[in-house]
């Protein structure tokens, strides 16, 4: 089963600007969770919440 986490994971390992600003805290997660949930959402075939990939998001920006 895919988790939102996973997806967010797999979205951002394409988009390597996006890891770079996010290592960098120079992006707004509120924003960019709203911007890559239709993608997330169509990946994981189901609605989500947007904390949920906000979450996602400040966990891989953490690491």
């Amino acid at each position: 089963m895919k988790t939102v986490a996973s997806v967010v994971e797999q979205y951002l390992k394409t988009k390597p600007f996006l890891l770079s600003s996010l290592s960098e805290g120079i992006i707004n997660l509120t924003s960019l969770a709203r911007n890559i949930m239709p993608e997330i959402e169509m990946h994981l075939g189901k609605d989500i919440k947007q904390g949920a990939v906000v979450m996602a998001l400040k966990r891989i920006s953490e690491v």
